[in-house]
């Protein structure tokens, strides 16, 4: 119809419809009614519900249609929103069509609309306008006190979006600053934040404010708005000694955030870290640690080693940077808890390249503790802000006597990727006959997460036999995820199977059973071995297999005559569960 032109101009409210479905071939529709053109007012409505997602590239070519009819749509459209809908996505959609229409007058105007609906879109539009909607900005003040939560929230949202230009709307935030509802605070200081340093005077006047929560808040936003709020800081000091606790917090944020050290600043700091109220003692110390107080460094480390958990005193350290080394380095010499350490070593990222050896060892350890997944990520952000220098120091750790060094080592080797991990496959292989099982369980896990060769294939199978249990375990997990692999794998695994016997206490069953019909010959050929071990294995995996074919019937009816009764009796049950399966 699209190629028809014109001439078609009778199927576009049809084509209109189908747009509105949500469609799959929406976009080629949309793309049809653009060819045939539109050029009748009266098609706005039908242009503006037919939009069904705000993401969707059919709603551009609509918003382009109704563009291309000029400003005589401002007015249909603004109609159309007055129209019964809970559709707030449609209203955005209509929003975005005022916005390119540039109707800024038309918005201010829409904002005193009495159909909430088209003043939600007119703040919405507003503030896609950017500086064109300047002189819509007393509207937006008035609308602050809109009577619809969904209509204020806009508001918020479009002052915020409106960033500087929205400078005359700052008195009227600051009084928000003091609302009973947490969320209008917040989202008045997040307007002022974006309104930035044109905010700052008022905000400094508002520290002074009788209410906490506009003092509190102000902090915060002086905070966010950073180095261009340090005319606040003389102001923001004496709030260090205020009767709320949340203002003393939020002020010491602050100044921290302000990157300005005051020597009154950095005098009352330290002392506020022995506030009984948790929040004020960690505002404190992050603060010290971006302000980068030395003389801290002491009460920052005594209180990190006497905490069992998280701290912001390891925030403050590595904030610190490499000022911190020293006293790190002497934490590292005395036993401490593993997870804080290597937080700890995580925060300061590249900062400990001088004292490498030593975070080293620090690392091996936290990726060989099985119990701890946090630190486990806090040790591979650790490795990847260390890379490239950490890449010779953790290879020549693949010759340490130390066990630990050697499987460490490994494990933090799965860490490089790309050029980085150029030649180590072949370091780790070295390793797969190491006669530490810790190593060996580390170069099969290293293989795991690896694209496996047949090389890699034999040696992971060759660990299924380890005395090692949780080494021949790992082995059993990787294989278990091999199954598109069978015909490599299978025939490994059976070889291991007729050389074990029940004492071995290896499922190689479960393994085959997981690898599918493809296998089927092998076990059947299984099955006829001498070895009643791998006979009763064998009839074990076949009954692992999802919807085995018929084939199998006969030679388990023959295993049913075996002379071992272990292989009798899974004859026996894999017969019962082929039964059942085929009844379900």
């Amino acid at each position: 119809m699209g190629q028809i032109g014109p001439a078609a101009k009778k199927a576009v409210p049809k084509l209109l419809e189908i747009i509105s479905r949500g469609d799959y071939i929406s976009e080629d529709v949309a793309e049809a009614v653009s060819c045939i053109g539109v050029d009748d007012l009266s098609l706005v409505p039908n242009l503006v519900h037919a939009h069904y997602d705000p993401r969707d590239e059919a709603n551009a070519i609509l918003a382009d249609l109704i563009v291309g009819l000029g400003r005589d749509a401002i007015r249909m459209v603004i109609i159309e929103m007055s129209r019964n809908t809970d559709d707030w996505d449609k209203l955005r959609f209509a929003g975005r069509i005022l916005r390119r229409l540039r109707a800024g007058k038309a918005l201010a105007k829409a904002l005193k609309s009495k159909h909430a609906r088209i003043r939600f879109s007119a703040a919405f539009a507003l503030g896609e306008l950017r500086k064109r909607a300047i002189k819509a900005i007393p509207a937006l003040i008035e609308a602050l006190d809109d009577k619809s939560e969904k209509v204020r929230d806009r508001v918020f949202d479009t002052l915020e979006q409106l960033g500087p230009v929205a400078a005359e709307a700052t008195p009227a935030l600051i009084t928000r600053l003091g609302d009973q509802d947490w969320r209008a605070r917040s989202m008045a200081r997040d307007a002022l934040v974006k309104i930035g340093e044109a905010a700052v005077p008022l905000l400094t006047e508002a520290l002074k404010h009788q209410d906490e929560d506009v003092r509190s808040e102000s902090c915060s936003a002086l905070g966010s708005i950073g180095e261009s709020a340090k005319d606040a800081v003389s102001e923001l000091i004496p709030l260090l000694s205020d009767l709320s606790n949340r203002v003393r917090a939020s002020a010491a944020h602050a100044l921290g955030d302000t990157r300005t050290d005051p020597a009154e600043a950095v005098k009352q700091l330290p002392e506020m870290l022995n506030s009984e109220d948790h929040e004020t003692a960690s505002s404190a110390a992050r603060a010290l640690g971006k302000l980068k107080v030395e003389s801290a460094i002491p009460i920052l480390v005594e209180r990190m080693e006497n905490w069992s958990e998280d701290t912001p005193e390891i925030d403050a350290l590595g904030a610190m940077g490499e000022v911190a080394l020293p006293a790190v380095q002497e934490m590292l010499q005395r036993p401490q808890r593993p997870y804080q350490m290597i937080n700890l070593l995580a925060a300061l990222g590249r900062n400990c390249l001088p004292i490498l050896e030593d975070v080293v060892p620090i690392i091996f350890d936290e990726f060989l503790a099985d119990d701890n997944y946090d630190g486990n990520e806090y040790a591979s952000s650790l490795v990847r802000d260390l890379t490239p220098e950490i890449i010779p120091v953790v290879v020549e750790k693949t010759k340490d006597a130390d066990e630990r060094m050697r499987a460490g080592a490994v494990s933090t080797m799965a860490c490089f990727h790309g050029e980085d991990a150029i030649g180590h496959d072949e370091i780790v292989r070295s390793l797969g006959e190491d006669k530490s099982a810790l190593v060996r369980r580390e170069v099969v896990n290293y293989l795991g997460y690896r694209n496996l060769d047949p090389d890699d294939l034999g040696l992971i199978v060759n660990a299924l036999a380890d005395e090692d249990y949780e080494l021949s375990s790992a082995a059993q997990e990787i294989l278990l995820n091999q199954g598109r692999r069978a015909e490599e794998i299978a025939p490994m695994i059976v070889d291991l199977i007729k050389q074990s016997d029940k004492k071995s206490g290896l499922d190689l069953s479960t393994i085959l059973g997981f690898m599918g019909k493809s296998i089927i010959p092998l076990l059947l050929d299984l099955l006829k071995d001498e070895n009643p071990h791998a006979r009763a294995e064998a009839v074990r995996a076949l009954s692992l297999i999802e919807e085995p074919s018929e084939d199998i019937v006969a030679p388990l009816l023959e295993a049913m005559s075996d002379s071992e009764a272990k292989v009798r009796s899974a004859a026996a049950q894999c017969l019962g569960n082929a039964g059942k399966a085929a009844k379900d």
